[in-house]
């Protein structure tokens, strides 16, 4: 079976240079035939350079976005790390400033129980204070009822001793009368001419 010729030269045969065609040659391999001309050739050069070109273009761009993306995610991580820095600075900051808050917290709960026991202190040294007064004004109204019924008593006494012995005057000036009014009944009878008789009379009527 032949092979097709080439429509530039009409050659018939592949697998050899052709050569006196005009301004082109022919190469064929196997059972394909490819004839390249000047004009294709710079066709297909201009085609591959455009394409090298495109290609490069868009190698290029990838390459720079993704050189700009590294380069926003390099300045993205270091905002963040700057952020996190920042809030961890600012975390132990907070914990710093807690621990300080829960130090005086505890000061001023310590004081608060200081003041609390002191309150506890007074109000009791008050309570017993007021029961000693208590005790104290209910011994002093003891007292002055005492001594208000000893001065009873007394004037009591003092009463009961005048009129006791007034009564005790009356009592020996009755006695001292029915005396003198008995020896005076026995002088009446009795013999003056007996000294007893004398004396006793002479002394009745010296008392009467």
């Amino acid at each position: 079976m032949s092979r097709p010729a080439c429509g530039a030269c009409g050659a018939g045969r592949a697998g050899y240079n052709v050569r006196g065609c005009r301004a082109h040659t022919c190469i064929a391999r196997g059972c394909s035939s490819l004839c390249l001309s000047p004009g294709h050739n710079m066709k297909l050069v201009g085609t591959v350079v455009v394409l090298s070109v495109a290609v490069m273009t868009v190698l290029i761009y990838q390459a720079l976005r993704q050189e700009i993306r590294l380069r926003g995610l390099k300045t993205r991580t270091a905002e963040s790390h700057e952020t996190v820095k920042a809030k961890e600075e600012m975390i132990i900051e907070v914990k710093k400033k807690t621990v300080e808050l829960k130090t005086e917290m505890d000061a001023a709960n310590a004081k608060i129980d200081e003041l609390r026991n002191k309150k506890a202190e007074v109000e009791k040294s008050i309570q017993e204070f007021e029961k000693s007064l208590t005790s104290c004004n209910t011994e002093k109204e003891a007292a002055d009822t005492k001594k208000k019924e000893v001065w009873e008593t007394m004037n009591k006494l003092k009463a009961d001793h005048a009129e006791a012995k007034k009564k005790a005057e009356e009592d020996i000036q009755t006695l001292k009368q029915q005396i003198l009014d008995k020896d005076k009944a026995i002088c009446a009878f009795a013999d003056m001419t007996k000294e007893e008789a004398k004396k006793l009379c002479g002394t009745a009527a010296a008392a009467a």
